[in-house]
């Protein structure tokens, strides 16, 4: 990177005018991420300190914005003089004269780039040797569970069926997923109202499509995985979030904001990443409250290999006695390989077809050998068998994890999630939140890619919140993750500590 201090002053104001001309000039344009805090104090031969002094200038006037967990973007600044006149090298009316209009959008694609959350920064995104990544949302899977799978892939193939399996999926799947859901759910249904999916996020997608439009009122529970708030936004409805306790959605507290609401979202068996499980009051109260209104709610399921030390609950569709809950799994086929998708919807009769024929729209007769796969996988008993084994692995690392955050942070994390298996969302409070990206470069100078929580939250946390993965990690690295993250977390304090000391 070619950059020249500008001027004469303090360091940082040299800094900062020198990021500012630039801004201004167009080399870095709006919209653009500027480059890390080390990068430029290096490129300039200063501090880093100096730098995030003149990136903070930079932002308290307006030429730049800082994105919680992804960085500093300039924003949409007129080229100017320091007069305060047009550049002239800013393109007048005259030069666009000849250029042919654009082309109009759908309004479903219009609003894409501003729900897809930005992920880990270019330079932190790659994994090197020696780096451990709390990041990787694979969820740990079970060796016997995959050697099995391969050989009754190999048994699928031989006996597939000529026909595809059609929009709803397989039927031995479907069936196989219904005797599966009645057994450890309590899920009572007919075969017609199972249909088999790609993923949760298809899943989200469908319903949010069959349930909800423009300004329909949807509520979802906060924090919330960020692809069901997108999956109702891109419908373009108007989404309100409901804070839950450690019981999971009180809806009481909640009924006068969704008086209005269409579709309410929730995880009453293990909602995510909190784990707090909605006991049999609540699950009542919220049943005898949608019916009393037009409301639709939906259900998502957390499938055991998520969960620990929980005992596994009956589903709120089980329960439901007018047909008002759509329900669905998330994370189910993964415990037998990450890179596996699969996931099933069960909806009311009434609603049925209406799903159907929105899902033979974007696919149908998919992956027919997969889901007869599925199909002996599940009716054999291998899924459940490697669920118990993943429990077993699962919980072991998750003591170790625990350990080893009380012992390098002691009280100074608030962790949530015990009851989830596999990932922690943790509360830095000492941080604020707007140091998330120097924390994200402190722990990649020690070897730890780090994820930001706030993606999950609609009334964004003033605080570093992290997602912390630990499903992939082996055990044997756990501890040194968590030693990193400590180093990684005292010296952003430190950096903190240094600006605050020169700007007084």
């Amino acid at each position: 990177m070619l950059l020249e201090l500008m001027g004469e002053g303090p360091l940082y104001t040299r800094v900062y005018g020198t990021l500012r001309q630039h801004i201004l000039e167009g080399r870095f344009p709006p919209g653009e991420r500027l480059p890390g805090t080390r990068s430029i104090a290096e490129a300039l031969g200063v501090s880093r300190t100096v730098v995030l002094q003149a990136y903070a200038q930079l932002e308290g006037e307006g030429y730049t914005t800082t994105r919680v967990g992804s960085g500093t973007y300039v924003v949409d600044v007129p080229p100017v003089h320091e007069a305060g006149r047009l550049d002239a090298s800013a393109p007048s009316l005259s030069d666009d004269m000849d250029k042919p209009p654009e082309v109009p959008l759908s309004r479903l694609a219009t609003r894409m780039p501003s729900m897809l959350a930005d992920d880990l920064p270019d330079e932190l995104s790659g994994s090197g040797s020696g780096v451990i990544d709390l990041t990787d949302t694979a969820a740990s899977y079970d060796v016997r569970g995959l050697k099995a799978w391969r050989q009754i892939l190999v048994r699928a193939m031989d006996s597939l069926p000529p026909d595809p399996p059609g929009p709803a999926g397989a039927r031995p799947l479907c069936e196989a997923m219904l005797e599966y859901l009645h057994h450890e759910r309590g899920v009572v249904a007919n075969i017609e109202d199972v249909i088999i999916v790609n993923s949760a996020q298809q899943a989200r997608n469908l319903i949010a499509r069959v349930l909800a439009d423009e300004q329909a009122v949807v509520g979802v529970e906060e924090p919330c995985n960020p692809g069901v708030r997108s999956a109702f936004a891109a419908t373009g409805a108007h989404v309100l979030a409901c804070k839950v306790d450690a019981d999971g959605l009180d809806i009481g507290m909640h009924a006068s904001t969704l008086s209005e609401a269409r579709v309410l979202h929730v995880a009453p068996t293990c909602h995510l990443p909190s784990g707090a499980a909605m006991p049999a009051a609540r699950r009542e109260a919220l049943l005898a409250w949608a019916y009393a209104r037009p409301t639709w709610i939906v259900e998502e399921d957390v499938d055991c290999d998520y969960r620990h030390g929980v005992r596994t609950m009956p589903a709120l569709v089980s329960l439901d006695r007018h047909e008002r809950v759509i329900y669905y799994l998330s994370g189910f086929v993964r415990t037998v390989y990450p890179a596996l998708q699969m996931s099933c919807v069960v909806v009311p009769p009434a609603l049925r077809e209406k799903f159907l024929a929105i899902k033979e729209l974007s696919d149908r007769d998919d992956m027919a050998l997969r889901q007869h796969a599925w199909a002996h996988y599940l009716a054999e008993g291998e899924y459940l068998r490697g669920l118990r084994r993943l429990s077993q692995q699962l919980a072991r690392k998750h003591q170790i994890f625990m350990d080893a955050l009380y012992r390098h942070f002691g009280t100074s994390i608030e962790v949530q999630g015990l009851a989830v298996s596999g990932q922690l969302l943790a509360h830095l409070k000492r941080l604020d939140a707007t140091w998330m990206t120097v924390l994200r470069e402190e722990a990649m100078r020690v070897g730890l890619l780090l994820q930001s929580a706030a993606d999950w939250f609609f009334d964004k946390p003033a605080h570093v919140t992290l997602l912390l993965h630990y499903a992939a990690v082996p055990e044997t690295l756990l501890d040194a993750a968590v030693e990193r993250l400590a180093l990684a977390w005292r010296r952003a304090l430190a950096d903190v500590a240094q600006v605050a000391r020169r700007r007084a």
